[in-house]
């Protein structure tokens, strides 16, 4: 005979799930249901007081009642075919629990706080509750206030005040809290749920909000492809006319309008002989939930959720960076000069541009070049201002510099580089590209090419294997 085994076992599993999940205090199952996986939220509003005429008489109010259908999507399912060879009949409930157990903690849990994480970006940035924020503008001197700010956004306070609102971390995000000299809490490693079955973290308070450690960060994205082919799920690939999935770095959420609903969690095992698929046992899995953000009453707008998104897209990190600090010194042969890297963001996205493969934007503000780097580093008498980027150099094993080429410019010859253009971090090669630039006109930045067509681009080469990058500038200022 088929075993509900989900009934069997339930305690069981409900304590595995709990001991893994970071979003248990999201979990509701007092909805009302209006059909198999559809159910309703009513919010109601009335206007308020108005001034009282002595004179007799009262004022007329009006209420409203918003109600709103939510519908379950993510319905998931897996079946396991197990060999009999593979079980002792006389311990074959063991091993499904053993099955259970594996499947729930490894698959079932984080895609449940993937789901979660990515429903919560997405409507809050819909709803433009949101920012972006290259994670390594993050410092152990900004973190604290950075957070502060996050947790003042839209209406936040107004849960603030209740007690009701919950923050979600990265690990670097609780790694600079640990050194902040603003933070004067202690970080503890704790347990967010309860009756001892709280997942364990690190967590600390800021104005009264929990800040909970994601440590699991492949979960901790704004979405995900739910199908990818090994099942389960996968952060978004950037490619041409797709973009990519982009961490998170911080999300905030109130339990009062923000719920993970599970309407079916059933598991079944079938002995051999009871199914048509084998001769052994089979095991399936189904569940079907969703995670829904609920808007006032009083606006029927949402306004309880936020997040910072870090502003690197899959697929592109590590692609086209910056430097990591806020000063290169750039050696040409027996001298150094040193150019300013801070001030700006670089973020890059494959282009839609004909005879583009990349393009490059610069954002913030461009430094002054002095006039010994200019001449140190060979630039034409025009430019004013200067950047630096880092670029990926794609090759497979033994990395030889003697396959990197770059050019500058529409139909420029490849040059060889030297050793020290190239930029290391762990075993990934950079080539180390700085540019010169100035205002051509009406605040329009570019470099010193003559012709518009021609100007920002350069190739970079690898074992003939060419790649062109545009560099862009939208946000981007010169320094005064």
């Amino acid at each position: 005979m088929a075993l509900n085994y989900a009934e069997v076992w339930s305690p069981e599993l409900i304590e595995i799930y709990r001991q893994q999940s970071l979003i248990s205090p999201f979990m509701v199952s007092n909805v009302k249901w209006m059909s198999a996986k559809t159910f309703h939220k009513t919010r109601a509003s009335t206007t308020g007081y108005k001034t009282h005429s002595r004179a007799g008489g009262w004022n007329s109010g009006t209420y409203s009642q918003n109600d709103n259908e939510y519908t379950l999507t993510h319905d998931r399912d897996v079946e396991f075919p197990i060999d009999v060879a593979d079980v002792d009949e006389t311990n074959s409930t063991a091993s499904i629990q053993n099955i259970a157990k594996v499947f729930t903690v490894t698959k079932k849990v984080p895609e449940s706080n993937a789901l979660f994480f990515s429903k919560v970006a997405t409507a809050a940035i819909n709803a433009g509750l949101y920012t972006s924020t290259a994670i390594t503008d993050y410092t152990a001197a900004n973190v604290y206030t950075k957070i502060k700010s996050a947790l003042s956004k839209a209406k936040l306070r107004r849960y603030r005040a209740q007690g009701a609102l919950i923050c979600y971390v990265s690990s670097t995000i609780m790694d600079l809290l640990e050194r902040s000299t603003e933070l004067q809490r202690k970080i503890e490693l704790t347990q967010i749920a309860d009756g001892g079955m709280g997942i364990e973290t690190r967590v600390t308070y800021v104005d009264g909000v929990p800040l909970i450690e994601v440590i699991d960060d492949d979960v901790f994205y704004n979405k995900f492809n739910f199908d990818p082919a090994n099942g389960g799920y996968a952060p978004i690939e950037h490619a041409a006319g797709v973009v990519g999935s982009k961490k998170l770095n911080i999300l905030i959420a109130s339990p009062l309008s923000t719920m993970f609903v599970p309407k079916i969690q059933s598991i079944y095992y079938f002995a051999p002989g009871t199914h048509t698929k084998g001769d052994g046992y089979l095991y399936q899995d189904r569940s079907l939930s969703d995670v829904f953000v609920i808007p006032n009453g009083d606006t029927n707008t949402i306004d309880s959720i936020f997040v910072d998104l870090d502003t690197a897209e899959v697929g592109l990190e590590g692609v086209i960076i910056g430097f990591p600090t806020p000063v290169f010194n750039y050696p040409v042969g027996d001298a150094t000069y040193a150019v300013p890297t801070s001030g700006y963001t670089v973020s890059g996205g494959i282009s839609a541009l004909d005879g583009i493969d990349y393009e490059i934007n610069i954002a913030g503000t461009i430094s002054k070049i002095s006039s010994a780097t200019k001449t140190g580093l060979g630039f034409d008498n025009s430019v004013t201002h200067i950047f630096g980027t880092l670029i990926k150099i794609p090759f497979t094993g033994t990395f030889d510099l003697a396959k990197v080429k770059y050019a500058s410019g529409v139909g420029a010859t490849p040059q060889a580089v030297e050793a020290a253009d190239i930029y290391t971090i762990g075993t990934d090669k950079y080539l180390i590209n700085f540019f010169g630039v100035y205002d051509v006109g009406s605040g329009v930045i570019a470099n010193y090419k003559a012709d518009a067509d021609d100007r920002n681009i350069i190739n970079v080469e690898y074992d003939e294997e060419v790649l062109t990058y545009k560099y862009t500038y939208v946000g981007a200022t010169l320094e005064a």
